[in-house]
């Protein structure tokens, strides 16, 4: 048995000798006079290079806005006829294909337009191509294809970019090498999602131009890609619009807690670093502002009169040395006070009047002193004229307490009942408080409606 296997084992290598050897025979027979710099001649009636394109989009590795420019990684297929390369397979044992470096043969210098990138395709020299009996030629090799694409931010974060790549001959005319599309659309059987842009189409297209009398066909691509927006939404559009409805709390803060300015300011910077974010995510543009960033800007604009309309309520709650004229206070105040709901009345004490009515008239005053009111002019009081002095000073005392009290009372009702400036500035905290959370409401409406509605 053994000696069985090792002739078997034999006869196997013999044979993928001599097959090994037929295939040289049929390099040296295929390549004996071949020029791989010059393009195929084989029919004089029709001696144009067809040239079959096909894309397989393997994944969109990145699209930079600022730089407007898209890297997708690619599977490039190209397949052409070459005349010069073939032979008769029943003279080579049945060889039907073999696979040579592409240096070895004609390769057409199919280059993508509108790129930085090298001339030719990266990765075009780097794999070897598949030649069959029938001179038909199969290149088929991965490719990170990094092209220009105009970037339109308009909706950001809900727009969709349209990037075009176009691919054609650097030398050849349309009469020499004509590149056709296999199919209407790119490959996207092996497509890898991309966690930030979802790919809508990917049309594949021949398209024809004229330059003077000669013809340059071009093999197109249209990518259109929709932005998935929920990681801006999240970290971007909810803390503005949280940030620009907390400045709506400097017109709740009462003006006694003086961190009314202090608030709207620190909102205003917090606004001015999240528009700072902004300006590095998107391209720099002359024609058209993203709607996220006038969103920011007038945001910043209707903080900015908060702030304004702050420092006017504060002027004039803190007003207290002036008198409001009767016509503010008829045709300014009492109307705001009824629109805004304002009540400025106030429940006093009945202990309030306790000192102002005990002490009304001179007989109160001896009645609780357990005296009674004495006659200067009568007898008795001439008899004791030291006594009544001493009662007359007592009562002239005890009248300038009363007063002293009174006064004392009627400053305290009067500092615990809002002033005419204090409740004119209450009032217009809560018109300004009204028109900002309308206004911005509205605002950020029309804005996000007008970006969601982008296609």
């Amino acid at each position: 048995m053994a000696s069985c296997d090792i002739f078997i084992i034999l006869i196997s290598l013999s044979v993928i000798q001599a097959r090994a050897h037929v295939l040289d025979d049929v390099i040296s027979s295929v390549f004996r006079g071949y020029k791989s710099e010059v393009r195929p001649y084989c029919n004089k009636a029709n001696n144009t290079v067809v040239v079959t394109i096909d894309i397989g989009v393997r994944q969109v590795v990145d699209l930079n806005e600022p730089k407007q420019t898209i890297n997708i990684g690619a599977w490039m297929r190209m397949n052409w006829l070459d005349c010069r390369l073939r032979w008769n397979k029943t003279l080579f044992n049945d060889i039907e294909t073999f696979a040579v470096p592409q240096n070895k043969i004609w390769i057409p210098d199919v280059t993508l337009y509108d790129t930085d990138a090298v001339a030719g395709l990266p990765g075009m020299r780097d794999y070897r191509a598949v030649v069959h009996s029938s001179g038909a030629v199969k290149y088929q090799f991965p490719s990170n294809i990094k092209a220009s694409c105009k970037i339109d931010v308009f909706h950001f974060p809900f727009d969709t970019q349209t990037c075009r790549l176009v691919f054609g001959s650097w030398i050849y005319t349309g009469s020499e090498v004509n590149l056709v599309n296999k199919s209407d659309t790119m490959d996207m059987s092996s497509f890898l999602e991309n966690t930030e842009w979802e790919v809508v189409r990917a049309d594949a297209m021949n398209v024809v131009n004229y330059y003077g009398d000669q013809i340059y066909p071009t093999f197109e691509c249209v990518l259109r890609l929709r932005r998935k927006p929920l990681f801006y939404v999240m970290n971007l559009l909810f803390p503005c619009f949280v940030v620009s409805f907390m400045a709506a709390l400097g017109f709740v803060l009462p003006p006694e807690a003086g961190e009314k300015v202090n608030l709207e300011i620190t909102i205003l910077l917090s606004l001015a670093v999240f528009q700072l974010v902004i300006v590095n995510m998107i391209p720099a543009s002359g024609e058209k502002a993203p709607l996220l960033a006038i969103y920011f800007l007038a945001s910043m604009v209707l903080v900015g009169f908060s702030c304004l309309m702050t420092v006017v309520v504060l002027n004039i709650h803190y007003k207290n040395n002036g008198r409001v004229s009767p016509r503010i206070r008829k045709y300014v105040i009492r109307p705001l006070k009824k629109i805004t709901c304002l009540h400025t009345e106030q429940k006093h004490d009945k202990n309030d009047n306790l000192y102002t009515t005990q002490y009304d008239n001179e007989e109160t005053v001896f009645k609780n002193c357990q005296r009674k009111p004495v006659d200067i002019n009568s007898d008795e009081n001439n008899e004791h004229p030291k006594g009544t002095r001493f009662q007359k000073q007592l009562l002239d005392i005890l009248i300038e307490i009363r007063d002293c009290i009174s006064s004392i009372v009627a400053n305290q009702k009067r500092d615990s009942e809002p002033s005419d400036w204090s409740i004119l500035a209450i009032a217009l905290d809560r018109i300004f408080l009204i028109g900002y959370l309308v206004f911005t409401f509205v605002v950020s409406l029309s804005i996000m409606l007008t970006a969601s509605s982008g296609d």
